[in-house]
């Protein structure tokens, strides 16, 4: 028997009473998508003018009633990894919703692909009506669906053209003398006067040349950032937290081999500023991830360098010697990952931190408190 399709099939109760006795049969979820929360659309009120749009589309239809709200500020459309949206997915799956409606198709979602799963398959499968107000697409009635792919196709390319513009333009800032980060390396200030500047900070400065000094007397990571926690010196994180920034911090932001090695290798010291180690492609779904050294773009002279290129040269030296050294060792390739099979589920009986699995030779495997590795913690 052929599959009969539900998409243009109205409720029975909508032919089944009278026209006085109707009872309303979608309770709609309204949703609204903002890719960015800025100022200036803040101002505008992009979400609430959605959502007052949509609410006045439910107005002029006796058989729609609102059940519920749903919005995602600053999340982008091409995919549907969002917080609502899955929020209003559930809700559609319970029963509590069994329409959505959206200003437009792009509000939904910009990949087309995905697009069409949700509007023809998901959508259906939980007899869920569909209603793009603008785009005036609703599945419950007949021939609305021989535009919309195209609409999505084209809601994706725009999404994809948009995204790539905003990539060159960051890569072409890039070449420039300007100084591109979010936040300015530990040792600098963001300058007050100049807009992409840094400038040394001398409460901090001094430290970053510490540890230089150390590591290149012999001292190794761990050392060096027990030395600076015995010390009373704040860390970079902790640092920052007392300037006003990263008021969201809950662990105690002690110093940490990793972050002494952060240091000891950031060319920023030199002056050069340091473009795309870690990158995002939206418009080609490739997700944040580090790049190789030799995609990085390099812009030397930005500003005042903290030591000088002899100076970090010969810890570049250094720090190689101490990775060849770890690697060579036999343990070293023979990688735990299959055997950890307490991953997550281990801690610390001392400081609650996960332990970690490190071989120790071909066969035996050891858990040890990355607290107590990184020197934090000589009680762990």
């Amino acid at each position: 028997m052929a599959r009969k399709s539900r998409k243009n099939m109205m409720p029975l109760e909508a032919t089944a009473l009278p026209d006085k006795e109707k009872k309303v049969l979608f309770k709609a979820g309204l949703y609204a998508r903002l890719s960015h929360e800025t100022e200036e659309n803040i101002e505008r009120g992009t979400i609430e003018t959605q959502m007052e749009l949509m609410k006045n589309y439910v107005k002029d239809h006796e058989d729609i009633v609102i059940e519920e709200e749903y919005y995602d500020a600053s999340f982008t459309g091409t995919n549907f990894e969002r917080p609502d949206f899955k929020r209003m997915l559930e809700d559609a799956k319970t029963g509590r919703i069994n329409c959505i409606i959206v200003k437009d198709l792009s509000r939904l979602g910009r990949n087309y692909v995905e697009m069409g799963n949700y509007i023809e398959r998901v959508f259906p499968f939980l007899n869920v009506r569909f209603i793009a107000v603008t785009d005036d697409f609703d599945s419950f009635r007949p021939g609305t669906d021989l535009m919309m792919p195209l609409k999505n196709i084209v809601n994706e390319f725009y999404a994809k053209d948009i995204s790539k513009k905003v990539s060159t333009a960051h890569r072409r800032k890039w070449t420039t003398d300007e100084y591109m980060c979010g936040f300015a390396p530990y040792g600098y200030l963001k300058s007050k006067t100049e807009k992409n500047r840094i400038v040394v900070d001398e409460a901090t400065a001094g430290n970053v040349r510490l540890i230089y000094k150390l590591f290149l007397e012999g001292k190794g990571y761990t050392s060096i950032a027990k030395y600076l926690n015995e010390q009373g010196i704040m860390s970079p994180l902790m640092y920052l937290k007392s300037l006003g920034y990263q008021q969201n911090v809950k662990t105690n932001g002690v110093w940490t081999k990793t972050t002494v090695k952060s240091i000891l290798t950031n060319q920023a010291y030199i002056g050069s500023a340091v473009h795309g180690k870690v990158v995002i492609e939206k418009y080609n779904n490739i997700p944040l991830h580090a790049t190789d050294p030799s995609e990085w773009v390099i812009v030397e002279n930005t500003h005042e360098p903290l030591v000088d290129k002899e100076t970090f040269e010969k810890a570049q030296e250094r720090v190689k010697e101490i990775s060849d050294a770890y690697f060579a060792k036999e343990f070293t390739k023979h990688p735990p990952n299959e055997k950890n099979l307490l991953k997550g589920k281990i801690v610390c009986g001392d400081c609650g931190k996960g332990m970690r699995l490190s071989p120790r030779t071909k066969k035996s495997y050891v858990y040890f408190c990355g607290t107590f590795s990184d020197g934090i913690n000589p009680a762990c």
